[in-house]
């Protein structure tokens, strides 16, 4: 008797707030940023330790505050990724975090931008590289004046180190208004 076992690859799990699908999480002062990510582990996958990248995604018209709102690495060396989220662009950059070097690319595809986070010159991250960038990753409105609507929302997926990709999970943003 010949038995035959075949695997198959699990996709990452990606879970924002380590309790429930998706974070929404209210704006309310330039002096507190709005982190990514709850405490713990946010990122697993049960059958890979690395990660081809971190991907988030968002509608440029849902930033309307323009150079206000900004999108920044905690702690990052050149941690600023899009100083402008409302008229980002194409483009690259790189940044340092704890010693390492990361990379990101920028696309813009009919309003939507997609920032792309690789190791140093495209290389997989490893599970501890992957969830640090997602602990890090904030969202800041710089303006003493704010537009509320819309609100906010980043797409934000993992590809594993085999191709797949795991779930999308959102973070939704509420601004409170301010007027002059």
């Amino acid at each position: 008797m010949v038995v035959l076992i075949t695997g198959t690859n699990d996709a990452a799990l990606l879970d924002l707030d380590a309790s429930s699908a998706n974070r929404t999480q209210d704006f309310t002062d330039k002096l507190n940023p709005i982190s990514f990510t709850a405490a713990g582990t946010n990122l697993s996958d049960a059958d890979n330790q690395t990660f081809d990248n971190i991907q988030l995604s968002f509608a440029k018209s849902q930033f309307p505050d323009g150079a206000k709102e900004k999108l920044f690495v905690s702690g990052a060396t050149y941690g600023e990724i899009a100083p402008s989220l409302g008229g980002i662009g194409n483009g690259i950059g790189a940044f340092t975090l704890s010693g390492i070097t990361y990379d990101y690319v920028v696309s813009v595809t009919n309003g939507v931008a997609s920032i792309t986070f690789t190791g140093q010159c495209g290389s997989e991250l490893t599970a501890q590289q992957a969830e640090q960038i997602l602990d890090n990753l904030q969202y800041n409105h710089l303006g003493d004046y704010r537009t509320s609507m819309p609100n906010r929302v980043f797409d934000v997926k993992a590809t594993d180190g085999s191709g797949l990709a795991s779930n999308t999970e959102s973070l939704t943003i509420r601004i409170t208004p301010t007027s002059p």
